[in-house]
């Protein structure tokens, strides 16, 4: 097993042991309208569980159901994808919370019909282990795909502490086709997949690194067949000596119009934030995993959460969690006060297919503001969902990224970042699938209709 720096393993601990009390993000649906999902919290007056709200296209509510379990499993629904037929496909997890820390969890995959009612549940466990499926899509045959992680579960001095990334090819009617682990050794994480246009699969996400090369964790992308089985695989980062944290993660990928990928991550390798900070990432790599360009988006302090998608002007549009910048004239953010101001605000800005900024802005409450979600919206703008002063909630901006109607609680300001050209090469590993036996078993989620106020800061 490879040498984790101490750092990275007390990360990778809290990531597999703790779970956030809030997290939403949303989507374009086929009829127009968008879907919103994440974790009821107990300002929400509501049991632990997840919750789904359906909007029309007009962005009125339409629906809103709740799914938990009777007994204290607590439920998060992490993705979903909206199906051909309207259909959604969703993937999360369940765990019962307890004292003892970590403990197993069970991976959920749950079908809705357009109405937000069951066609079918699943869980997928396997004893003493930690089961996760943090992304999913429907294939082109009508299946589903789904990836994440599978670890045991560790012992409590977490020295050996374990992680390999998980891919589960599902049918249409829920039963499993393949399911492999990729373990390069130690932690090692699938974010995030997509099919590609020859029907096989790319998942990005995190892993130790290729073999014989000091590293604590670099950024990895690996090509699939349809059947699972590798085509190429590398990593993108720096060796281990070169910085203090050298996390460098990988969250999700788009496939461009010539096969090549856009590739969105964060690295504490590169940029401004570099070192004990970190910035967002974005890598251009062409079919093969070749680098065309990488650049590094962020400012002295910690940048981190993004999130993408297609921007209205066919660029790309990027979310994250910023504590370099804040939108109030009062506040100056250096490199020595990073740790000393309780700052995270909503960072968005759109890049054009080579990278350049077209536009950056900051937005922030007197509290908190934490974007986890974008959709393009049918007049050409965006929605923006996530936490705001420690609430879920939505606020709409227009192509450039300004506020659609006057907030008084939600202040706005531009940036002005300069992207940092980043030197990555690209580092060969060499996995190979593993098959494994996760248990496929019914679930027992209950599914309630659910009130919900008007979760928008502003409205059209």
């Amino acid at each position: 097993m490879k040498k984790l720096c101490p750092t990275l393993v007390l990360v990778v601990v809290l990531l597999l042991v703790i779970s956030p009390i809030a997290q939403s993000t949303i989507k374009r649906t086929l009829d127009g309208g968008y879907i919103i999902w994440g974790l009821s919290t107990p300002s929400d007056g509501e049991q632990q569980g997840s919750r789904l709200i359906k909007l029309n296209e007009d962005k009125s509510i339409e629906w809103a159901k709740a799914y938990k379990k009777s007994s204290r499993e607590e439920i998060s629904i992490v993705s979903i994808d909206t199906t051909k037929d309207g259909e959604f496909i969703l993937v999360g997890s369940s765990s019962v919370p307890e004292t003892r820390l970590p403990q197993p969890s069970q991976a959920l995959v749950l079908r809705l019909d357009q109405n937000g009612n069951l066609i079918w549940q699943k869980q997928l466990k396997k004893e003493a282990y930690q089961c996760y499926l943090g992304s999913v899509i429907q294939t082109e045959e009508g299946g589903y795909i789904a990836a994440g992680h599978i670890a045991p579960v560790p012992p409590e001095d977490t020295k050996n502490a374990d992680m390999d990334s998980w891919v589960v090819k599902l049918t249409r009617d829920g039963s499993v086709k393949w399911q492999y682990r990729y373990d390069g050794g130690s932690v090692d994480w699938a974010h995030h997949i997509i099919q590609t246009e020859d029907g096989g699969y790319l998942f990005v996400g995190e892993t130790p690194g290729p073999q014989g090369k000091k590293s604590s964790g670099e950024l990895w992308a690996v090509k699939l067949d349809k059947k699972g089985s590798i085509e190429w695989q590398k990593t993108y980062g720096t060796p281990y000596e070169m910085v203090y944290l050298c996390v460098d993660v990988g969250y999700s990928a788009i496939q461009m119009e010539n096969d090549d990928y856009l590739v969105l991550g964060t690295t504490r390798s590169f940029g401004t934030g570099g070192g004990a900070e970190g910035d967002i990432w974005i890598l251009r790599l062409d079919k093969q995993g070749n680098i065309k360009w990488q650049k590094a988006y962020g400012g002295v302090c910690l940048d981190t959460s993004p999130t993408l998608i297609e921007s209205s002007s066919g660029g790309y549009l990027i979310g994250g969690h910023s504590s370099s910048f804040a939108p109030w004239k009062d506040i100056a953010i250096t490199e020595e006060t990073c740790y000393n101001k309780q700052i995270w605000n909503g960072w968005l800005f759109e890049i054009d297919k080579q990278g350049r900024l077209v536009w950056q802005k900051v937005y922030g409450t007197d509290q908190y503001c934490a974007p986890s979600g974008l959709a393009q919206t049918t007049e050409g703008g965006y929605l923006v969902a996530g936490l705001v002063s420690q609430h879920f909630r939505i606020f709409q901006i227009d192509e450039k990224g300004n506020l659609i109607g006057e907030l008084e609680k939600l202040n706005i300001a531009s940036t002005d970042i300069t992207p940092q050209m980043t030197t990555a090469e690209p580092g060969e590993t060499s996995i190979k699938p593993e098959p494994i036996q996760v248990h496929l078993l019914d679930l027992d989620l209950e599914v309630t209709a659910t009130e919900v106020a008007d979760i928008f800061l502003n409205k059209k």
